[in-house]
């Protein structure tokens, strides 16, 4: 006895999951994507509280992990957790800045 097969039927081409649950941007659609923000100046205070893309534009042209890792071992002020943001203060910045250049003079005795 034969058992007759049947091929499955293709869903309409306006099928769409339960919870319309979206497959990717509609044909011609474009996504804008935001503007860049504009980078603040380094701070005149030296009180001021600065973030990761300050430091690494104005002061340390490091990776995140490098100022990281010189915060981690003491060349850099440990930052400052406000939340899931991370800053320094500006001051203390400049303070490691100049440690490191009088600890390389010695060092080198120039």
């Amino acid at each position: 006895m034969n058992q007759p097969t049947f091929a499955p039927t293709p869903a309409p081409a306006s099928f769409r999951p339960k919870g319309g649950a979206k497959t990717g941007p509609k044909p011609g659609s474009r996504r804008r994507k935001a503007a860049p923000q504009p980078l603040r100046p380094w701070p005149d205070s030296p009180d001021t509280l600065v973030n990761l893309k300050q430091v690494m534009a104005h002061r340390l042209p490091f990776s995140r992990a490098m100022i990281y890792r010189m915060s981690t071992d003491g060349r850099l002020p440990p930052p400052i957790k406000v939340g899931h943001n991370v800053w320094w203060v500006a001051g203390e910045i400049e303070d490691a800045l100049c440690r490191l250049a009088e600890l390389r003079t010695t060092q080198t005795g120039v």
